[in-house]
């Protein structure tokens, strides 16, 4: 019978079509771009210390100056040169556990390869992974949130990006942002977490919000509106707080003539949504190792099938020989 030859063909074919499915996958999830990567215009960054790495990608423009580290052990000013502005840099915030389970967390490394920054720190502390790292900037500045890699609509310009609205989460312990615009901010709290908004450096204006214990799964909106005015050769910042659904409103205006901004922390880190108009619907996303883990299956799993296929093949025609 001549049909063996044929069959090991076919399933010769179909194992090289699956293996470059496989290829071309990881060809897609290893770009050099970040397609869901969203910009913000922002001045403080607080990531915690968790089991995986935590990157964040900064675009410093024409006057920014400075940029602070913050964490347990680590207090550090970089100045900023006319040469390293306009252009993206690489925070990466790496953690390092004790025990297999990741249960204890021992160090902490921070690295900026751009500006010559790779800083380890031991953490004594047990809220060292609570308290996480802080990045600040002297002005408000663009950043990039928890991304792979570059976002693919502007890896070459972030201000390409700045005025696109996507609605992301982030597991964040702090935030800073300019009152040079409105903006509204989705809090997921955790049972019985806690947020707070401070403006005017903190000094008599704060606003203290505490989740409910039992509704943790749900969003709580925080609305600012806020625009910048000037009149008489004063910056004027009109403000005002609202969270509806706590009946809460507070006046955040000032007179600054630098930059004025609101600060959000958490003691505990909080998932905060950006760049939404309504509460956010959190998909679940397929791992780029669980693509190719699918793929490596089908690659296992298709000649087995084709050979129970020419097995029951060859037995029907030996039953059916004359």
């Amino acid at each position: 019978m001549k049909i063996f030859p044929s069959c090991w063909r076919a399933t010769a074919l179909v194992c090289c079509a699956l293996l470059a499915l496989s290829r071309e996958a990881d060809a897609i999830d290893d770009s050099a771009c970040d397609p869901g990567c969203q910009v913000h215009r922002l001045t403080y960054v607080g990531t915690p210390l968790r089991k995986d790495f935590s990157r964040i990608f900064w675009w410093p423009e024409a006057d920014v100056e400075e940029l602070t580290l913050a964490g347990e052990g680590l207090e550090m000013s970089l100045q900023i040169e006319e040469e390293q502005r306009n252009a993206w840099h690489e925070i990466e915030v790496k953690s390092e556990f004790r025990d297999k389970d990741k249960r204890t967390l021992e160090s902490y490394t921070v690295t900026i390869p751009s500006l010559g920054v790779n800083e380890s720190r031991t953490c004594a502390h047990p809220d060292c992974s609570d308290t996480g790292v802080g990045v600040r900037t002297n002005i408000s500045s663009l950043w990039a949130l928890q991304c792979t890699v570059l976002p693919c609509d502007c890896r070459n310009n972030a201000k390409y990006c700045e005025g696109r609205r996507d609605c992301r989460p982030y597991f964040l312990t702090a935030l800073g942002f300019p009152l040079d615009s409105s903006r509204k901010i989705f809090w997921s709290p955790s049972a019985g977490g806690e947020l707070y908004f401070s403006w005017n450096n903190g000094r008599n204006h704060s606003l203290h919000l505490r989740g409910d214990r039992g509704s943790s799964s749900s969003w709580v909106e925080v609305e600012v509106r806020s625009r910048l005015r000037q009149r008489g050769g004063i910056t004027h910042y009109a403000c005002s707080l609202e969270v509806a659904s706590l009946d809460i409103q507070e006046d955040c205006s000032s007179t600054k003539d630098t930059d004025y901004g609101m600060r959000v922390a958490a003691p505990r880190p909080s998932t905060l949504a950006l760049g939404c108009d309504e509460a956010p619907v959190i998909e679940v996303q397929t791992s780029k190792k669980g693509r190719r883990n699918r793929f490596l299956m089908l690659l296992l799993i298709a000649p087995v099938g084709i050979c129970i296929v020419i097995v029951a093949f060859v037995i029907v025609r030996w039953r059916n020989r004359p």
